[in-house]
């Protein structure tokens, strides 16, 4: 199949429906997915992503002795890569109004963002994410770097059938995307300090399907997962860091710096912690489990906060888990990706009802209309580069646990994920100061397309095989 920066004609919908009143009308409309998937309600966003780095550190360490430090740094050149999302299970984004500026000291070096959609040959990043690279040419004395990317789309409340998933069988073959999501992946299969030691999970996955993952239908395997998932972790800490990492003793601050994400080692160890160890524990499970799924971080823009304008409070991640049907007519049925909301449903105890109810947050979700998708990875690890999130300790269990399994002191600081990665020629520096500050707002009705042509007709709004 061909692949443009588009990727379908569906994933951006080009139409423009003119002289009517495009809320009202978008309320009435559904989009039918897949025989089981349909989205509802849809409501336009424009999502705005600030970064900001400086203060940085160039140090060479002889006997443990720091002999230099420089707060400017000179690059020859350099490229800013910062994670897009092309579609997810509820929504879309419209790539020709894509805006991003970078700058280097207040000066501006780009305005013309690059859209990189695979990884060459036509192989799709994992999980088919885009990246925007933005690029900077040789600078002497560089005291900061900052950089603003600007997206609109589509966010849609979901509604899925059960039963109607539950007849779809486990494919003989997978699409190259959902194939992608079987590839190490950070902080699902290894972490800062090298691969994590899954045997423990996947012996658990076989205790939770009787030694049989695939005796049952996928879409009912990974609903049973998501159950047993939800019980066996709790999230107890917040989950990130804001820009001064340790400073903040886990106070809430207004703008972001790092992910506390741990991996499902830990997860399934502990038992508690970060609530982003959750859905990467599920994650985890349904690929032991040979079900092709992904993390989904995104910004909950109606969520009740402190009312701030950026609250990385809103910050929240979930699951999409992939159902192949090759024998579909409609090539654009076959491939549909099911939103698991893990960290709602294991904090309203939705797991404890019967199994056999349609459960809210799983599949069904009528509060994704709110969310804008922000990216499929905590960090674009399949790209040369660094950032600058420091890990943080938020309790002394899970300091201990580091010390145990990693032989890291306490006063050992090292990188956390934060979205975007940067690679700087001749060489970055070793560490920065970073935060990010993310905002929603409304687009101009005229500045976007009000309703997918296609509503009617099926087309899905995700990455295609």
């Amino acid at each position: 199949m061909n692949r443009t920066p588009l990727r379908t004609a569906a994933t951006i919908c080009l139409g423009m429906l003119l002289g009517l009143n495009a809320r009202a009308m978008a309320q009435e409309l559904y989009w039918e997915v897949s025989p089981f998937l349909t989205l509802s309600d849809p409501e336009e966003w424009k999502f705005e992503v600030r970064l900001q780095v400086d203060n940085f550190e160039d140090q060479n360490y002889t006997s443990s002795v720091v002999s230099e430090v420089t707060k400017t740094m000179s690059v020859d050149s350099g490229t800013v890569f910062y994670p897009i999302v092309p579609a997810t299970a509820h929504a879309q984004t419209f790539f020709n109004r894509t805006e991003a500026t970078l700058r280097l000291s207040d000066i501006i070096v780009d305005e013309t963002p690059t859209i990189l959609i695979d990884r060459g040959k036509g192989k799709p990043m994992p999980a088919g994410s885009f990246l925007a690279a933005m690029e900077f040419g040789k600078q002497q004395g560089v005291g900061s770097m900052s950089l603003v990317i600007t997206t609109y789309g589509r966010s849609w409340e979901t509604i899925y059938n059960e039963e109607e998933a539950a007849k779809i069988p486990w494919p003989a073959e997978l699409p190259p995307i959902a194939q992608s999501l079987f590839e190490p992946e950070l902080y699902i299969d290894r972490g800062p300090f090298g691969p994590y030691d899954l045997s423990a999970l996947r012996a658990k996955v076989m205790e939770w399907t009787e030694g049989n993952p695939k005796a049952l239908p996928p879409a009912v395997t990974a609903k049973w997962l998501a159950w047993k998932v939800a019980e066996a972790y709790r999230p107890s800490n917040r989950g990130i860091t804001g820009p001064i990492a340790a400073s903040t003793q886990g106070a809430a601050t207004d703008v972001f710096a790092a992910f506390l994400v741990d991996g499902p080692e830990f997860a399934l160890e502990r038992g508690r912690g970060s609530r982003f160890n959750l859905p990467v524990l599920l994650v985890a499970a349904y690929r032991a489990a040979g079900i092709p799924a992904c993390v989904v971080i995104g910004y909950d823009f109606h969520k009740e906060l402190n009312k701030r304008r950026s609250d990385p409070e809103r910050l929240t991640a979930w699951v999409e888990f992939a159902l192949y049907d090759p024998t579909q007519a409609d090539e654009k049925k076959r491939l549909t990706w099911v939103p698991v909301d893990i960290i709602e449903l294991q904090k309203r105890s939705i797991w404890r009802q019967p199994f056999d109810r349609p459960a809210r947050f799983f599949g069904t979700n009528k509060d994704l209309d709110e969310i804008v998708p922000i990216a499929f990875h905590f960090s674009p690890y399949w790209v040369s580069g660094v950032s600058y999130g420091q890990y943080y300790y938020e309790n002394v269990g899970i300091q201990n646990y580091y010390h145990r399994n990693f032989d890291i002191s306490p006063d050992t600081r090292f990188f956390a994920p934060s979205l975007w990665s940067w690679n700087v020629l001749p060489a970055p520096p070793a560490w920065a100061g970073q935060w990010l500050q993310f905002s929603k707002s409304t687009p101009m009705r005229t500045a976007v397309d009000p309703v997918p042509p296609d509503s009617h007709r099926g087309a899905p709004p995700r990455r295609n095989p």
